[in-house]
C-alpha cells in the first residue's frame, strides 16, 4: 500500500531535518581556548625577564604602542612601556624576594578574532623592613603580530599599602 503524497512530502522534509541536524552536529567547533601557545610562552617569557629585571628582554615582547591599564579601565590612566618598566623598577627598590607562585595561564581567541593570553597567580615580597606580602592578582595580555599590544594588570593593592605604612602608624590612629 502506498502512502499518500502529502505523508511523503512530510517524511521527506523531516529526513531533510534530521541530517541537517546530524551535519551541523557533527561540525568540529573552531578551537578558543589553548593552554600552550607562542603567546602564552611569550607571556613566560616576560614573567621570566621581570623577575631577572632583564628589561631589554621585557621591553621586547611589547609592541612599540602597546598601553598598560594597571587596575583600571580608563583608557585616560593606560601607561605606555616606559613607563610601565619605571614602575617596575621602583617596585623592585622597595620590595626584595619577589616571588610569583601558582602561576596559571590560559590563551583564548575571541569570536572577533582577538588573541588574548590571561594568568593568574600569586605574588609574595618582602619591604626592605622585612613585612612579607602577598596578594593575588590577575593579568591580561592582547597580542598582534605576536606583540602585546595591551596589557591590563588587576590586583588587590591594599596588602602593599599596609606594609609601607610605619609600624607605629597603626598604634597612633
Amino acid at each position: 500500500k502506498q502512502l499518500p503524497k502529502s505523508k511523503l512530502i512530510i517524511m521527506k522534509k523531516m529526513l531533510f531535518f534530521l541530517i541537517t541536524i546530524c551535519f551541523v552536529a557533527c561540525q568540529q567547533l573552531k578551537k578558543q581556548y589553548f593552554e600552550a601557545s607562542p603567546e602564552i610562552d611569550s607571556v613566560k617569557k616576560s614573567l621570566t625577564a621581570f623577575l631577572k629585571q632583564d628589561w631589554i628582554t621585557f621591553r621586547s615582547i611589547y609592541s612599540e604602542s602597546a598601553k598598560i591599564a594597571v587596575n583600571t579601565s580608563d583608557k585616560e590612566k593606560f601607561i605606555n612601556n616606559d613607563q610601565h618598566i619605571e614602575s617596575e623598577k621602583e617596585a623592585f627598590i622597595t620590595f626584595t624576594d619577589s616571588k610569583i607562585q601558582d602561576v596559571d595561564y590560559k590563551m583564548i581567541i575571541t569570536d572577533k578574532g582577538e588573541k588574548w593570553v590571561l594568568m593568574w597567580y600569586n605574588a609574595i615580597a618582602k619591604t626592605k623592613g622585612g613585612v612579607e606580602v602577598k596578594f593575588p592578582a590577575h593579568e591580561s595580555f592582547r597580542f598582534v603580530e605576536g606583540k602585546i599590544v595591551l596589557q591590563n594588570n588587576y590586583y588587590d593593592n591594599l596588602p602593599l599599602y599596609l606594609a609601607l605604612q610605619p609600624a607605629d602608624s597603626a598604634s597612633k590612629k
